[in-house]
C-alpha cells in the first residue's frame, strides 16, 4: 500500500509541475501573443492533450480506492484538474489566434435579444 501512496503522490507532483507550466504558458500568450511561442500546426496538439487529461479526468473518477488512499487520490484528482485547467486555457488562447472566427446570418431584432436577456 505504501508503494501504491507513493506512485500516486508522484502522479500528484507531476500534475501539479504540469499546471504551473500551464499557468506560467497562459500568461506568457495573454502577454506576448500566442504566435510568439507556437505556430497552428501545435493547436491540435493542445487538443489532444485536453482530451488526454479529461479521459484521465474520468479515469480516476470511476476507480475504486481504498479508503486509506482515499484523500490522497482525491488530491490527486484536484491536480490533474487543476493541470487539465490550465491545459485548456492555453489551447483556447491558441485556437482564438489562428482561427477565424464565423459569422452567422441572422436577422434578430433587438426586441427578441432583450427578451432572451431577461
Amino acid at each position: 500500500m505504501q508503494a501504491l501512496a507513493e506512485a500516486i503522490h508522484a502522479v500528484s507532483q507531476q500534475a501539479h509541475e504540469l499546471e504551473r507550466v500551464f499557468m506560467s504558458l497562459a500568461k506568457k500568450y495573454t502577454r506576448d501573443g500566442v504566435e510568439a511561442y507556437i505556430g497552428p500546426e501545435n493547436c491540435a496538439v493542445l487538443q489532444e492533450l485536453v482530451t488526454s487529461l479529461r479521459g484521465i479526468e474520468l479515469a480516476l473518477k470511476n476507480v475504486e480506492v481504498p479508503a486509506p488512499l482515499s484523500e490522497l487520490h482525491a488530491q490527486l484528482r484536484r491536480s490533474v484538474a487543476k493541470g487539465r485547467s490550465w491545459v485548456s486555457v492555453v489551447n483556447d488562447l491558441a485556437r482564438q489566434a489562428y482561427e477565424t472566427p464565423r459569422s452567422i446570418d441572422g436577422h434578430t431584432s433587438g426586441d427578441a435579444l432583450r427578451a432572451l436577456a431577461v
